[in-house]
């Protein structure tokens, strides 16, 4: 980049040596462009800074607002495990308890 720029200022140079003009009006008038051009970058980054900050925050409150679903599964999960657990053991129970009393023979 400074190099171009340095390019560009030797050919205004140059040329305002064959028209005559004012080498440092048109030095000035270069420097003030691209310091509009400076300007509009930080501008622009600004602006995707904000979005970014938007979108990370906008991420966390969405992990913390899981938190608790997440904990409320668990103990569903758990809840449901015990809740297999005591039916598989009552249908075993019962089993148990007509093969014990004669099963399909009547007395």
């Amino acid at each position: 980049m400074t190099d171009e720029l340095a390019r560009e200022i030797k050919e205004l140079i140059q040329r305002n040596k064959l028209d005559g003009g004012d080498v440092y009006t048109l030095i000035l008038a270069q420097l003030k462009e691209l310091g509009h051009q400076v300007e509009r970058v930080n501008e622009r980054l600004d602006g995707l800074e904000e979005k970014l900050t938007a979108r990370n925050d906008a991420r966390y409150v969405r992990r913390d607002e899981f938190e608790p679903v997440k904990s409320d599964l668990e103990q569903i999960k758990s809840a449901l495990k015990w809740l297999v657990v005591a039916v598989i053991g009552g249908l075993i129970t019962a089993a148990l308890n007509f093969i014990i009393n004669g099963g399909l023979m009547t007395p």
